[in-house]
């Protein structure tokens, strides 16, 4: 079975079987290890700025619903953390229309304290406007 190196963290190499991983398990994977931490997992309105100051070495995970709002793939937050701070671009979404509703994922750099250390993101669109 091939193997491939997915990245490091942290020091830590992990490599997995080619067929065998989505972006989500990844991470997943990390808090299997020791060297690496805890992964915490909240949602966009669960999550504010010390939370995220003061993460340590831990992985923070922010989920998050909008729902694109135009044909520049301008997108509304549904669920965010404070009101006024709601605006999300999908213009990196493929295949993202008007009305659809799409789950995004962020991953905070771990051993950041800053609020915008985001690493990776996904989005997967569930529902279709």
């Amino acid at each position: 079975m091939k193997k491939m190196v997915l990245g490091v963290i942290l020091g830590v190499s992990l490599s997995v079987s080619v067929n065998a991983i989505t972006p989500i398990r990844f991470y997943k994977n990390l808090c299997k290890r020791e060297e690496i931490g805890t992964v915490k997992t909240y949602w966009a309105n669960q999550l504010n700025g010390d939370i995220l100051r003061n993460r340590g070495d831990k992985i923070i995970i922010e989920k998050c619903i909008g729902t694109v709002l135009n044909a520049n793939k301008d997108g509304r937050i549904m669920n965010p953390h404070k009101k006024g701070y709601d605006y999300i671009s999908y213009r990196s979404v493929k295949g993202a229309k008007t009305g659809d509703t799409i789950l995004s994922v962020f991953i905070y750099e771990p051993g950041g304290n800053d609020v915008d250390e985001i690493v990776d993101r996904f989005d997967y669109v569930i529902d279709r406007g």
